[in-house]
């Protein structure tokens, strides 16, 4: 017999890791410094989903929903990270980028991104 109080209204505890994305990012005493990485709801997953999709209209008029992948996984980079906060302004400005969309892809190499 399963207990149903178990499923109702559980708190929602932020989930953070830490992770060591890349030697090349060290702190002050030149020990690797890590990421600090946070869960989101499935909410907030399909709001991410939503904003990097957008409506066209297709062949004969109808309508059709283009998905950008490197978009949403932009997004998702920079939701889901909470240290560095890519939407720090020093941070972006040492990348020369205005857009936190942009910074992961300036600031990462590509297995770091991944």
């Amino acid at each position: 017999m399963s207990d149903l109080k178990a499923f109702l209204k559980p708190s929602v505890a932020e989930m953070t890791n830490l992770v060591f994305v890349s030697s090349r990012f060290t702190n002050k005493d030149g020990k690797p410094a890590g990421f600090k990485i946070k869960s989101i709801t499935q909410t907030q997953n399909d709001a991410l989903i939503k904003a990097s999709t957008k409506t066209v209209s297709g062949k004969r008029g109808q309508r059709e929903e283009i998905f950008n992948k490197i978009q949403y996984q932009s997004r998702l980079v920079v939701e889901c990270t909470a240290m560095p906060n890519f939407r720090d302004p020093e941070l972006l400005q040492a990348y020369g980028v205005v857009d936190p969309l942009e910074l992961p892809g300036k600031m990462l190499l590509s297995g770091e991104f991944a």
